[in-house]
């Protein structure tokens, strides 16, 4: 009798902690309600590694933006060779996008970031990682300009025109990517 008891007291506890809401906030002190912002995640592969980008808030063209606490690129191989690239590695920019591209040398991810603030200047970075370690191939620091990034892709050109689409924003033409928030059309 006694676990029958026992056993009907668990199964009443798990029933109200499963009714409870799985987030539950209280809002910021004079907010009026709290403000919930929805990210997302894309998962595909490089060469034999899983790439997963997670804390995805916006997506626009070929760039994305990541919350500076969520995001995240996770490269992994196997369950010991794995490589969390995150906000506090200040890699990322206003917006980021990667590629996957196949060299003679086998597969690389290809970073770039950009920032779209009137106050950024020239800030286009580049990184090459290779998936199968996996580990930054190029300097980490962002000191990697275009002719760097193509040698570490076995002078590979670098995709989606990506350098000419970035200088026209010092030569008087507009780019064709987004300049800051109030004039991007978010999907």
């Amino acid at each position: 009798m006694r676990y029958r008891l026992v056993t009907i007291i668990l199964l009443l506890f798990n029933a109200t902690a499963y009714s409870q809401p799985a987030v539950s906030l209280k809002p910021l002190e004079g907010d009026k309600g709290m403000s919930i912002e929805n990210t997302q995640s894309i998962s595909g592969t490089c060469g034999k590694s899983l790439v997963r980008i997670t804390g995805i808030t916006n997506l626009v063209d070929d760039f994305f933006t990541l919350d500076p606490d969520a995001g995240i690129i996770i490269v992994r191989r196997s369950y010991d060779k794995v490589l969390k690239i995150n906000d506090s590695d200040e890699i990322f920019d206003d917006y980021s996008g990667l590629v996957c591209i196949p060299t003679k040398t086998g597969d690389r991810l290809f970073l770039w970031t950009f920032c779209g603030g009137k106050m950024c200047g020239e800030s286009l970075k580049y990184f090459v990682i290779n998936p199968g370690k996996p580990a930054f191939i190029s300097p980490k620091n962002g000191a990697c300009d275009g002719k760097c990034a193509s040698k570490h892709l076995d002078q590979h050109p670098l995709p989606l025109n990506i350098e000419k689409r970035f200088n026209a924003n010092f030569e008087g033409v507009e780019p064709d990517f987004p300049a800051d928030e109030e004039t991007t059309n978010w999907r």
